[in-house]
């Protein structure tokens, strides 16, 4: 309890039409009739708070209902227990399936809500109507912890938090728990079922007292659910992620939430990753790999939901089961010391989902993951990308310890990844090979990643070299590989992204490299696109580093092998392009001709951009809508798992 006067309570502003609350309310609790009398307030939202806030804040139907009326629902839906939480909040298929907790009448109000997906969820401690801190909590609904300061979406988050304390602070106590979090858009006859709803106006928020705890570690909340939506989505405020999940006996539930992939108008700080790992800031609305720009929507949710969801298990998705965590500590806390050690734990033919879990720290090692190890997760658990490292300085011309010749430019990488599925999150890989000290040596190129599958997620990385940083292959020519790159950086300065996957690099940083000696020449690009194939898009990211200015080419054709019949292709679009970029971005390499090939910009700006031109073609309007996000990604979501 906290002294003093509660101050008192105006009603919530309705909108017309809109239903009021239910008027039946708990018999008071003995603390709350002393506190009346004290003149104190309990630090705790109304019981009806979240039923009572508009639409807007909620972004789903939520009300309070008997005990006996929410047993009767025919389909799913989220159910809250009493205060006293004698039952678990969870998502329940049908209201048969709700507990009958001794000594509650039938008649005991539960708050129950439509069943809605979480992308991503934050914690806000307000104080005084005011954010005095705050974390994100959660994505897809795992645990997922990192501050609010300096996340890309802190400005969307606050001006929401602002928004709801603005029309609603005054029903809330001076000190309050919010979360928030990006809502999963719907179709008119329920959840989206992996499509993405142009959201109307947003919401969901839940409120519980303040606490100075993080979501839980136990082992219950360690068995998360595998997403099953993409990050690009509306916003809302976190809401107990109320998500159907896959029935494991009676009344089985998920408590709620989620938030991962960000899609939608972001741009990063064009900043080096060497320098700093802030965030990157919201600037304008663009189209998503499902359609058009779409507005952007923060609801609320009870806190008493989301403080609910955060400290609960997270039930699995319908259609996988929770993923196997493999955790790697250098000090030996962990189930293995190494990475390569725990991919070697891996069965050979898996395809459900391992996540490999390493603990801060520098590994200097390669790792592979073979083709036959699926849908393994790379992620590093500390509160930052720079945290987690994994390192090592082959190059090219290395010779093998075997005496078996050298490594060749593919088999230098650091981290190579051959299976379908691969993930890489909240890390960074890279080659450290040392040009300057190497000078007799004929082949430099060194590799930070290489990937040769189809389906790779590389979000919230760093990929960091020199020549040849990051290897975006196919396991044949004849074989599709897809890869989406998000909220990352690449850092290198010779054809330091190549290869002839289909890849998307998606509000990112590429850091432009001075050579080991000093000098500042390179290329950015060497796609080696097969025909008919998509090559490289990079798109709403930042290109730039401490290089001369007019340095870099943003890229030439690869055909690799002298195959004629490669098209390579790639397109920069919607970026910020630093004075480093030449004003012809484009050249030739040996002896094909880029205007051969497949090379343009859309929207580009910055001191490096510049208006079409024979040496600089730019696509038109209806080009660009033919080369989309969801034009390269061809049907897959890519989901943080």
């Amino acid at each position: 309890m906290r002294r003093g006067r509660r101050p008192a309570r105006p009603p919530l502003q309705r909108r017309p039409g809109q239903r009021r609350p239910e008027a039946r309310r708990q018999p008071a609790e003995p603390e709350q009739r002393l506190a009346g009398r004290l003149g104190a307030a309990l630090l705790e939202p109304d019981d009806g708070w979240l039923d009572g806030l508009p639409r807007a804040f909620t972004g789903r139907r939520v009300r309070r209902v008997p005990l006996d009326e929410a047993r009767r629902a025919r389909g799913p839906q989220f159910v809250k227990p009493p205060t006293d939480k004698s039952f678990p909040a969870a998502v329940h298929e049908t209201g048969e399936t709700l507990p009958t907790p001794a000594g509650h009448p039938h008649d005991v109000l539960v708050q129950i809500s439509e069943v809605v997906i979480w992308v991503r969820e934050f914690r806000l401690f307000l104080l005084d109507g005011e954010i005095r801190t705050g974390s994100r909590c959660a994505t897809f609904g795992r645990l997922d912890a990192a501050p609010l300061a300096g996340h890309p979406d802190e400005g969307v988050i606050r001006a929401f938090a602002r928004r709801l304390m603005g029309e609603c602070g005054a029903t809330l106590p001076s000190g309050v728990v919010v979360d928030v979090g990006l809502m999963r858009g719907r179709t008119a006859t329920g959840p989206s079922g992996g499509r993405w709803a142009r959201p109307t106006w947003p919401g969901s928020a839940t409120c519980t007292p303040p606490t100075p705890s993080v979501p839980s570690t136990s082992s219950s909340a360690r068995r998360a659910r595998r997403p099953t939506s993409v990050p690009r989505t509306p916003v809302s405020a976190g809401g107990d992620a109320s998500r159907v999940r896959e029935r494991r006996g009676p009344g089985s539930g998920i408590p709620h939430g989620n938030l991962s992939g960000r899609r939608g108008d972001y741009r990063p700080n064009p900043t080096s990753p060497e320098r700093t790992d802030q965030a990157m800031a919201v600037t304008r609305r663009r189209r998503t790999p499902h359609g058009p720009a779409r507005n952007r929507a923060l609801v609320a949710g009870a806190t008493a939901f989301l403080a609910v969801a955060s400290l609960q298990a997270f039930g699995p998705a319908p259609d996988a089961a929770a993923a196997t965590t493999l955790t790697v500590a250098k000090d030996g806390t962990g189930q293995y010391t190494t990475v390569q050690a725990a991919v070697n734990a891996i069965p050979a033919g898996n395809t459900a989902r391992v996540v490999v879990s390493i603990r801060p720290g520098t590994y200097r090692e390669t790792v592979k993951i073979p083709s036959n190890k699926q849908n393994v997760t790379l992620q590093g658990s500390g509160s930052s990308r720079k945290d987690t490292v994994i390192v090592h300085a082959n190059a090219s011309g290395t010779p093998k310890p075997d005496g078996s010749g050298t490594y060749g430019t593919s088999g230098s990488a650091t981290v190579a990844a051959e299976a379908d599925g691969f993930q890489a999150r909240n890390l960074t890989i890279s080659n450290d090979f040392d040009e300057a000290a190497h000078q007799d040596m004929a082949d430099r190129q060194a590799v930070a990643l290489r990937t040769a599958a189809d389906k790779v997620f590389l979000d919230s990385v760093i990929v960091t070299g020199d020549q040849d940083t990051l290897l975006l292959d196919t396991a044949s020519k004849a074989a599709l590989g897809r890869v989406y790159m998000v909220n990352s950086y690449v850092v290198g300065n010779v054809d330091f992204i190549f290869g002839r996957a289909s890849a998307v690099i998606d509000r990112s940083v590429i850091t432009l490299k001075k050579r080991w000696d000093g000098s500042s020449a390179g290329y950015v690009t060497a796609p080696s696109t097969a025909a008919g194939r998509k090559g490289f898009l990079i798109t709403a990211s930042t290109v730039n580093g401490d290089v001369a200015a007019a340095a870099f080419h943003l890229g030439r054709p690869w055909h690799a092998g002298g195959d004629a019949s490669l098209d390579p292709m790639a397109t920069f679009r919607d970026t910020t392009l630093g004075a480093g970029v030449k004003s012809a971005p484009w050249t030739d390499m040996s002896g094909f001709s880029w205007k051969d090939d497949r090379f343009a910009e859309y929207r580009n700006t910055g001191p490096g951009s510049g208006p079409a031109s024979s040496e600089r073609p730019q696509l038109t309007d209806s080009q660009a809508a033919a080369q989309e996000t969801a034009d390269w990604l061809a049907g897959w979501t890519p989901t943080a798992s």
